[in-house]
């Protein structure tokens, strides 16, 4: 990395290439996110000599393909550009590499290469993708692995009072009088003939102790997830009981946690598919094949919020992972009640404001499948459509902000002050989510490949998108600064906020000689250092892996471009030329 910047910052003034300008324009001055706005219906001119232009002049030259020694990887409207799965999807190694960082994906790469005029630093970030995929670990289970003992009969019931009082207050899976009559049983020498409450048992377990050993020890507490997925035949023969679906989605969960994605969406598709098989969309009962267990309001109850939970662990995988949902909107027949009943989901704050978590995700979630629709699962879409879906989008994110009370918004960082650590991972958890939304809908104005190919699109033209992505990105990095304990949040936090850092180092390159690219540095570090602190398997963590290389290779490049930079951009300064800055 250090000899790839070294060559990008050789060229010679004698050999005709301008140095690219800084090109993009702060909204404000405001590092929070309550400088994120809807994007601006202005545009800038047309830039001669942005990455963007010159790349246009290099394909409409006779010569160009003779005179890149760097071309530009395919792109993904032509045929070597094809995709797997769906017309834009990434391949299976690319979903692995780039779930939790997206520099390494093709769109990523291809527009860090329009911002430095050519493929060097392309192809070098696309050479850590072996180093990536190796880290990925496939273990073998054998018969022994998925059947180890329970452990005596305190500490089981020690493990499931903590999960019911942390984990299922906050995600409640599990009702909890059917798992207390299975424990009863199964103490008893009568064990259910369910093969769900053994899979109930065995994830809360792993998951009471993963959060007690704080996320250390690990062969202490994997052999229990292993026992649950060691269920899984058993469940496939059965009909599925709420016990069932809650400890499907409870595992899912634990994988999700640590971003170990490709289980978590492969036990996805198996669980969504028992929800709906079971009906649990439905608003009313099938009165052919109920029973009085699922005629009773209560139950219905249960089934239709495993069914959200199941709706809104979909779609946040969905867009990590870069594929389309696997619950449509036509199953999601309505919301969650506002003011349930029995007060699940709901958080109070002073001043009388109240906020019902589990229908904010909901609606978050609904936000995320139209944003993928509209901007992920689509190809070749004309750049004034795309603005237009990109301002359309951003509005609806919007006015969810403005639904809410205006203490709890993202923008309102005191309400993550709190002794309360359940609300404040709920709320926590709505602020990541909402920013992640922001990049999401704003990066597509220069993450889709279509825009390197329209005549009339120059690079100033996302500015404004990616001035609100940078925002965005500094902004849910700083919420790290309100976790730091080892609880297996904080990792799971660190996964999330992960592909942020890819906002900042493009930030960085395309602002070299701006102080604020020192601070984007440090944010980096940020990140690094919570890794490195608060998450015992970092080596192993693909994420980390590239935001460690991308902070060792720009550090030193940042030192010498400045130098380099600086009586280039004196020469260039004037009156009547216009910089853009972040």
């Amino acid at each position: 990395m250090e000899k790839l910047v070294e060559e990008l910052q050789t060229t010679k003034p004698d050999q005709g290439t301008t140095p690219p300008p800084l090109q993009l324009q702060h909204a404000n001055h405001h590092d929070a996110a309550a400088s994120l706005s809807p994007l601006a219906t202005t545009t800038s001119s047309s830039n001669p000599h942005s990455p963007l232009s010159r790349r246009k002049a290099s394909s409409a030259s006779p010569s160009s393909a003779n005179d890149d020694p760097y071309p530009s990887p395919p792109s993904a409207t032509s045929s070597n550009g094809a995709r797997l799965y769906y017309t834009g999807a990434p391949d299976d190694n690319t979903v692995f590499a780039a779930g939790a960082c997206s520099l390494l994906s093709p769109q990523g790469l291809s527009q860090i290469e329009l911002l430095i005029g050519d493929s060097r630093f392309s192809n070098a970030l696309s050479s850590l993708q072996p180093k990536a995929i190796s880290l990925r670990h496939q273990p073998y289970l054998a018969h022994d692995d998925l059947n180890h003992p329970l452990p005596p009969n305190h500490v089981i019931m020690d493990c499931v009072n903590e999960y019911f009082v942390t984990m299922n207050a906050g995600i409640r899976t599990f009702q909890e009088h059917e798992v207390r009559t299975a424990l009863r049983s199964y103490f008893q020498g009568q064990p259910p003939a369910d093969p769900g409450w053994r899979m109930a048992v065995n994830v809360m377990i792993a998951h009471t102790l993963r959060k007690r050993n704080r996320m250390r020890n690990k062969e202490e507490y994997q052999k229990y997830i292993y026992n649950a997925l060691g269920m899984v035949p058993n469940v496939i023969l059965r009909s599925p009981s709420p016990m069932t679906i809650g400890a499907l989605l409870s595992t899912v969960l634990y994988f999700s946690f640590t971003s170990d994605n490709h289980i978590a969406l492969t036990l996805m598709g198996f669980t969504v598919q028992l929800l709906l098989m079971a009906g649990y969309h439905r608003l009313e009962p099938d009165l052919v094949h109920a029973t009085p267990q699922n005629i009773d309001p209560v139950n219905r109850l249960h089934r239709r919020r495993l069914f959200w939970q199941a709706y809104i662990i979909d779609h946040d995988l969905m867009l990590r992972i870069g594929k389309p949902p696997l619950i449509s909107d036509d199953f999601l027949l309505d919301l969650p009640e506002e003011h349930p009943a029995d007060g699940y989901g709901k958080y109070y704050y002073p001043g009388d404001v109240t906020l019902n978590f589990f229908l904010q995700q909901v609606r978050l979630a609904q936000i995320q499948g139209r944003i993928a629709s509209a901007l992920y699962h689509r190809t070749g879409i004309p750049p004034a459509e795309l603005k237009t879906e990109i301002r359309r989008l951003d509005g609806e994110l919007q006015e969810w902000r403005e639904s809410i009370p205006s203490m709890i918004r993202a923008d309102n960082v005191d309400a993550l002050l709190d002794g309360d650590y359940s609300r404040m991972i709920s709320l926590t958890t709505l602020h990541f989510t909402y920013f992640q939304l922001v990049v999401a809908i704003h990066s597509a104005a220069f993450r889709l490949p279509m825009l390197e190919d329209q005549e009339g699109t120059e690079a100033a033209d996302i500015g404004p998108s990616l001035a609100l992505c940078v925002s965005a990105s500094r902004a849910a990095i700083s919420l790290l600064k309100y976790h730091q304990i080892e609880h297996p949040y904080t990792p799971y936090l660190l996964y999330q906020i992960a592909w942020s850092v890819d906002i900042l180092f493009v930030n960085i390159l395309q602002n070299k000689a701006n102080p604020r690219a020192r601070r984007d540095l440090d944010l980096i570090r940020t990140v690094i250092s919570f890794f490195e602190k608060y998450d015992p398997d970092h080596q192993a963590v693909v994420s980390y892996q590239i935001i460690k290389s991308n902070r060792d290779g720009p550090r030193p490049a940042i030192r010498r471009w400045i130098a380099a930079l600086w009586n280039w951009q004196v020469a260039e300064r004037s009156p009547h030329r216009r910089h853009w800055r972040l």
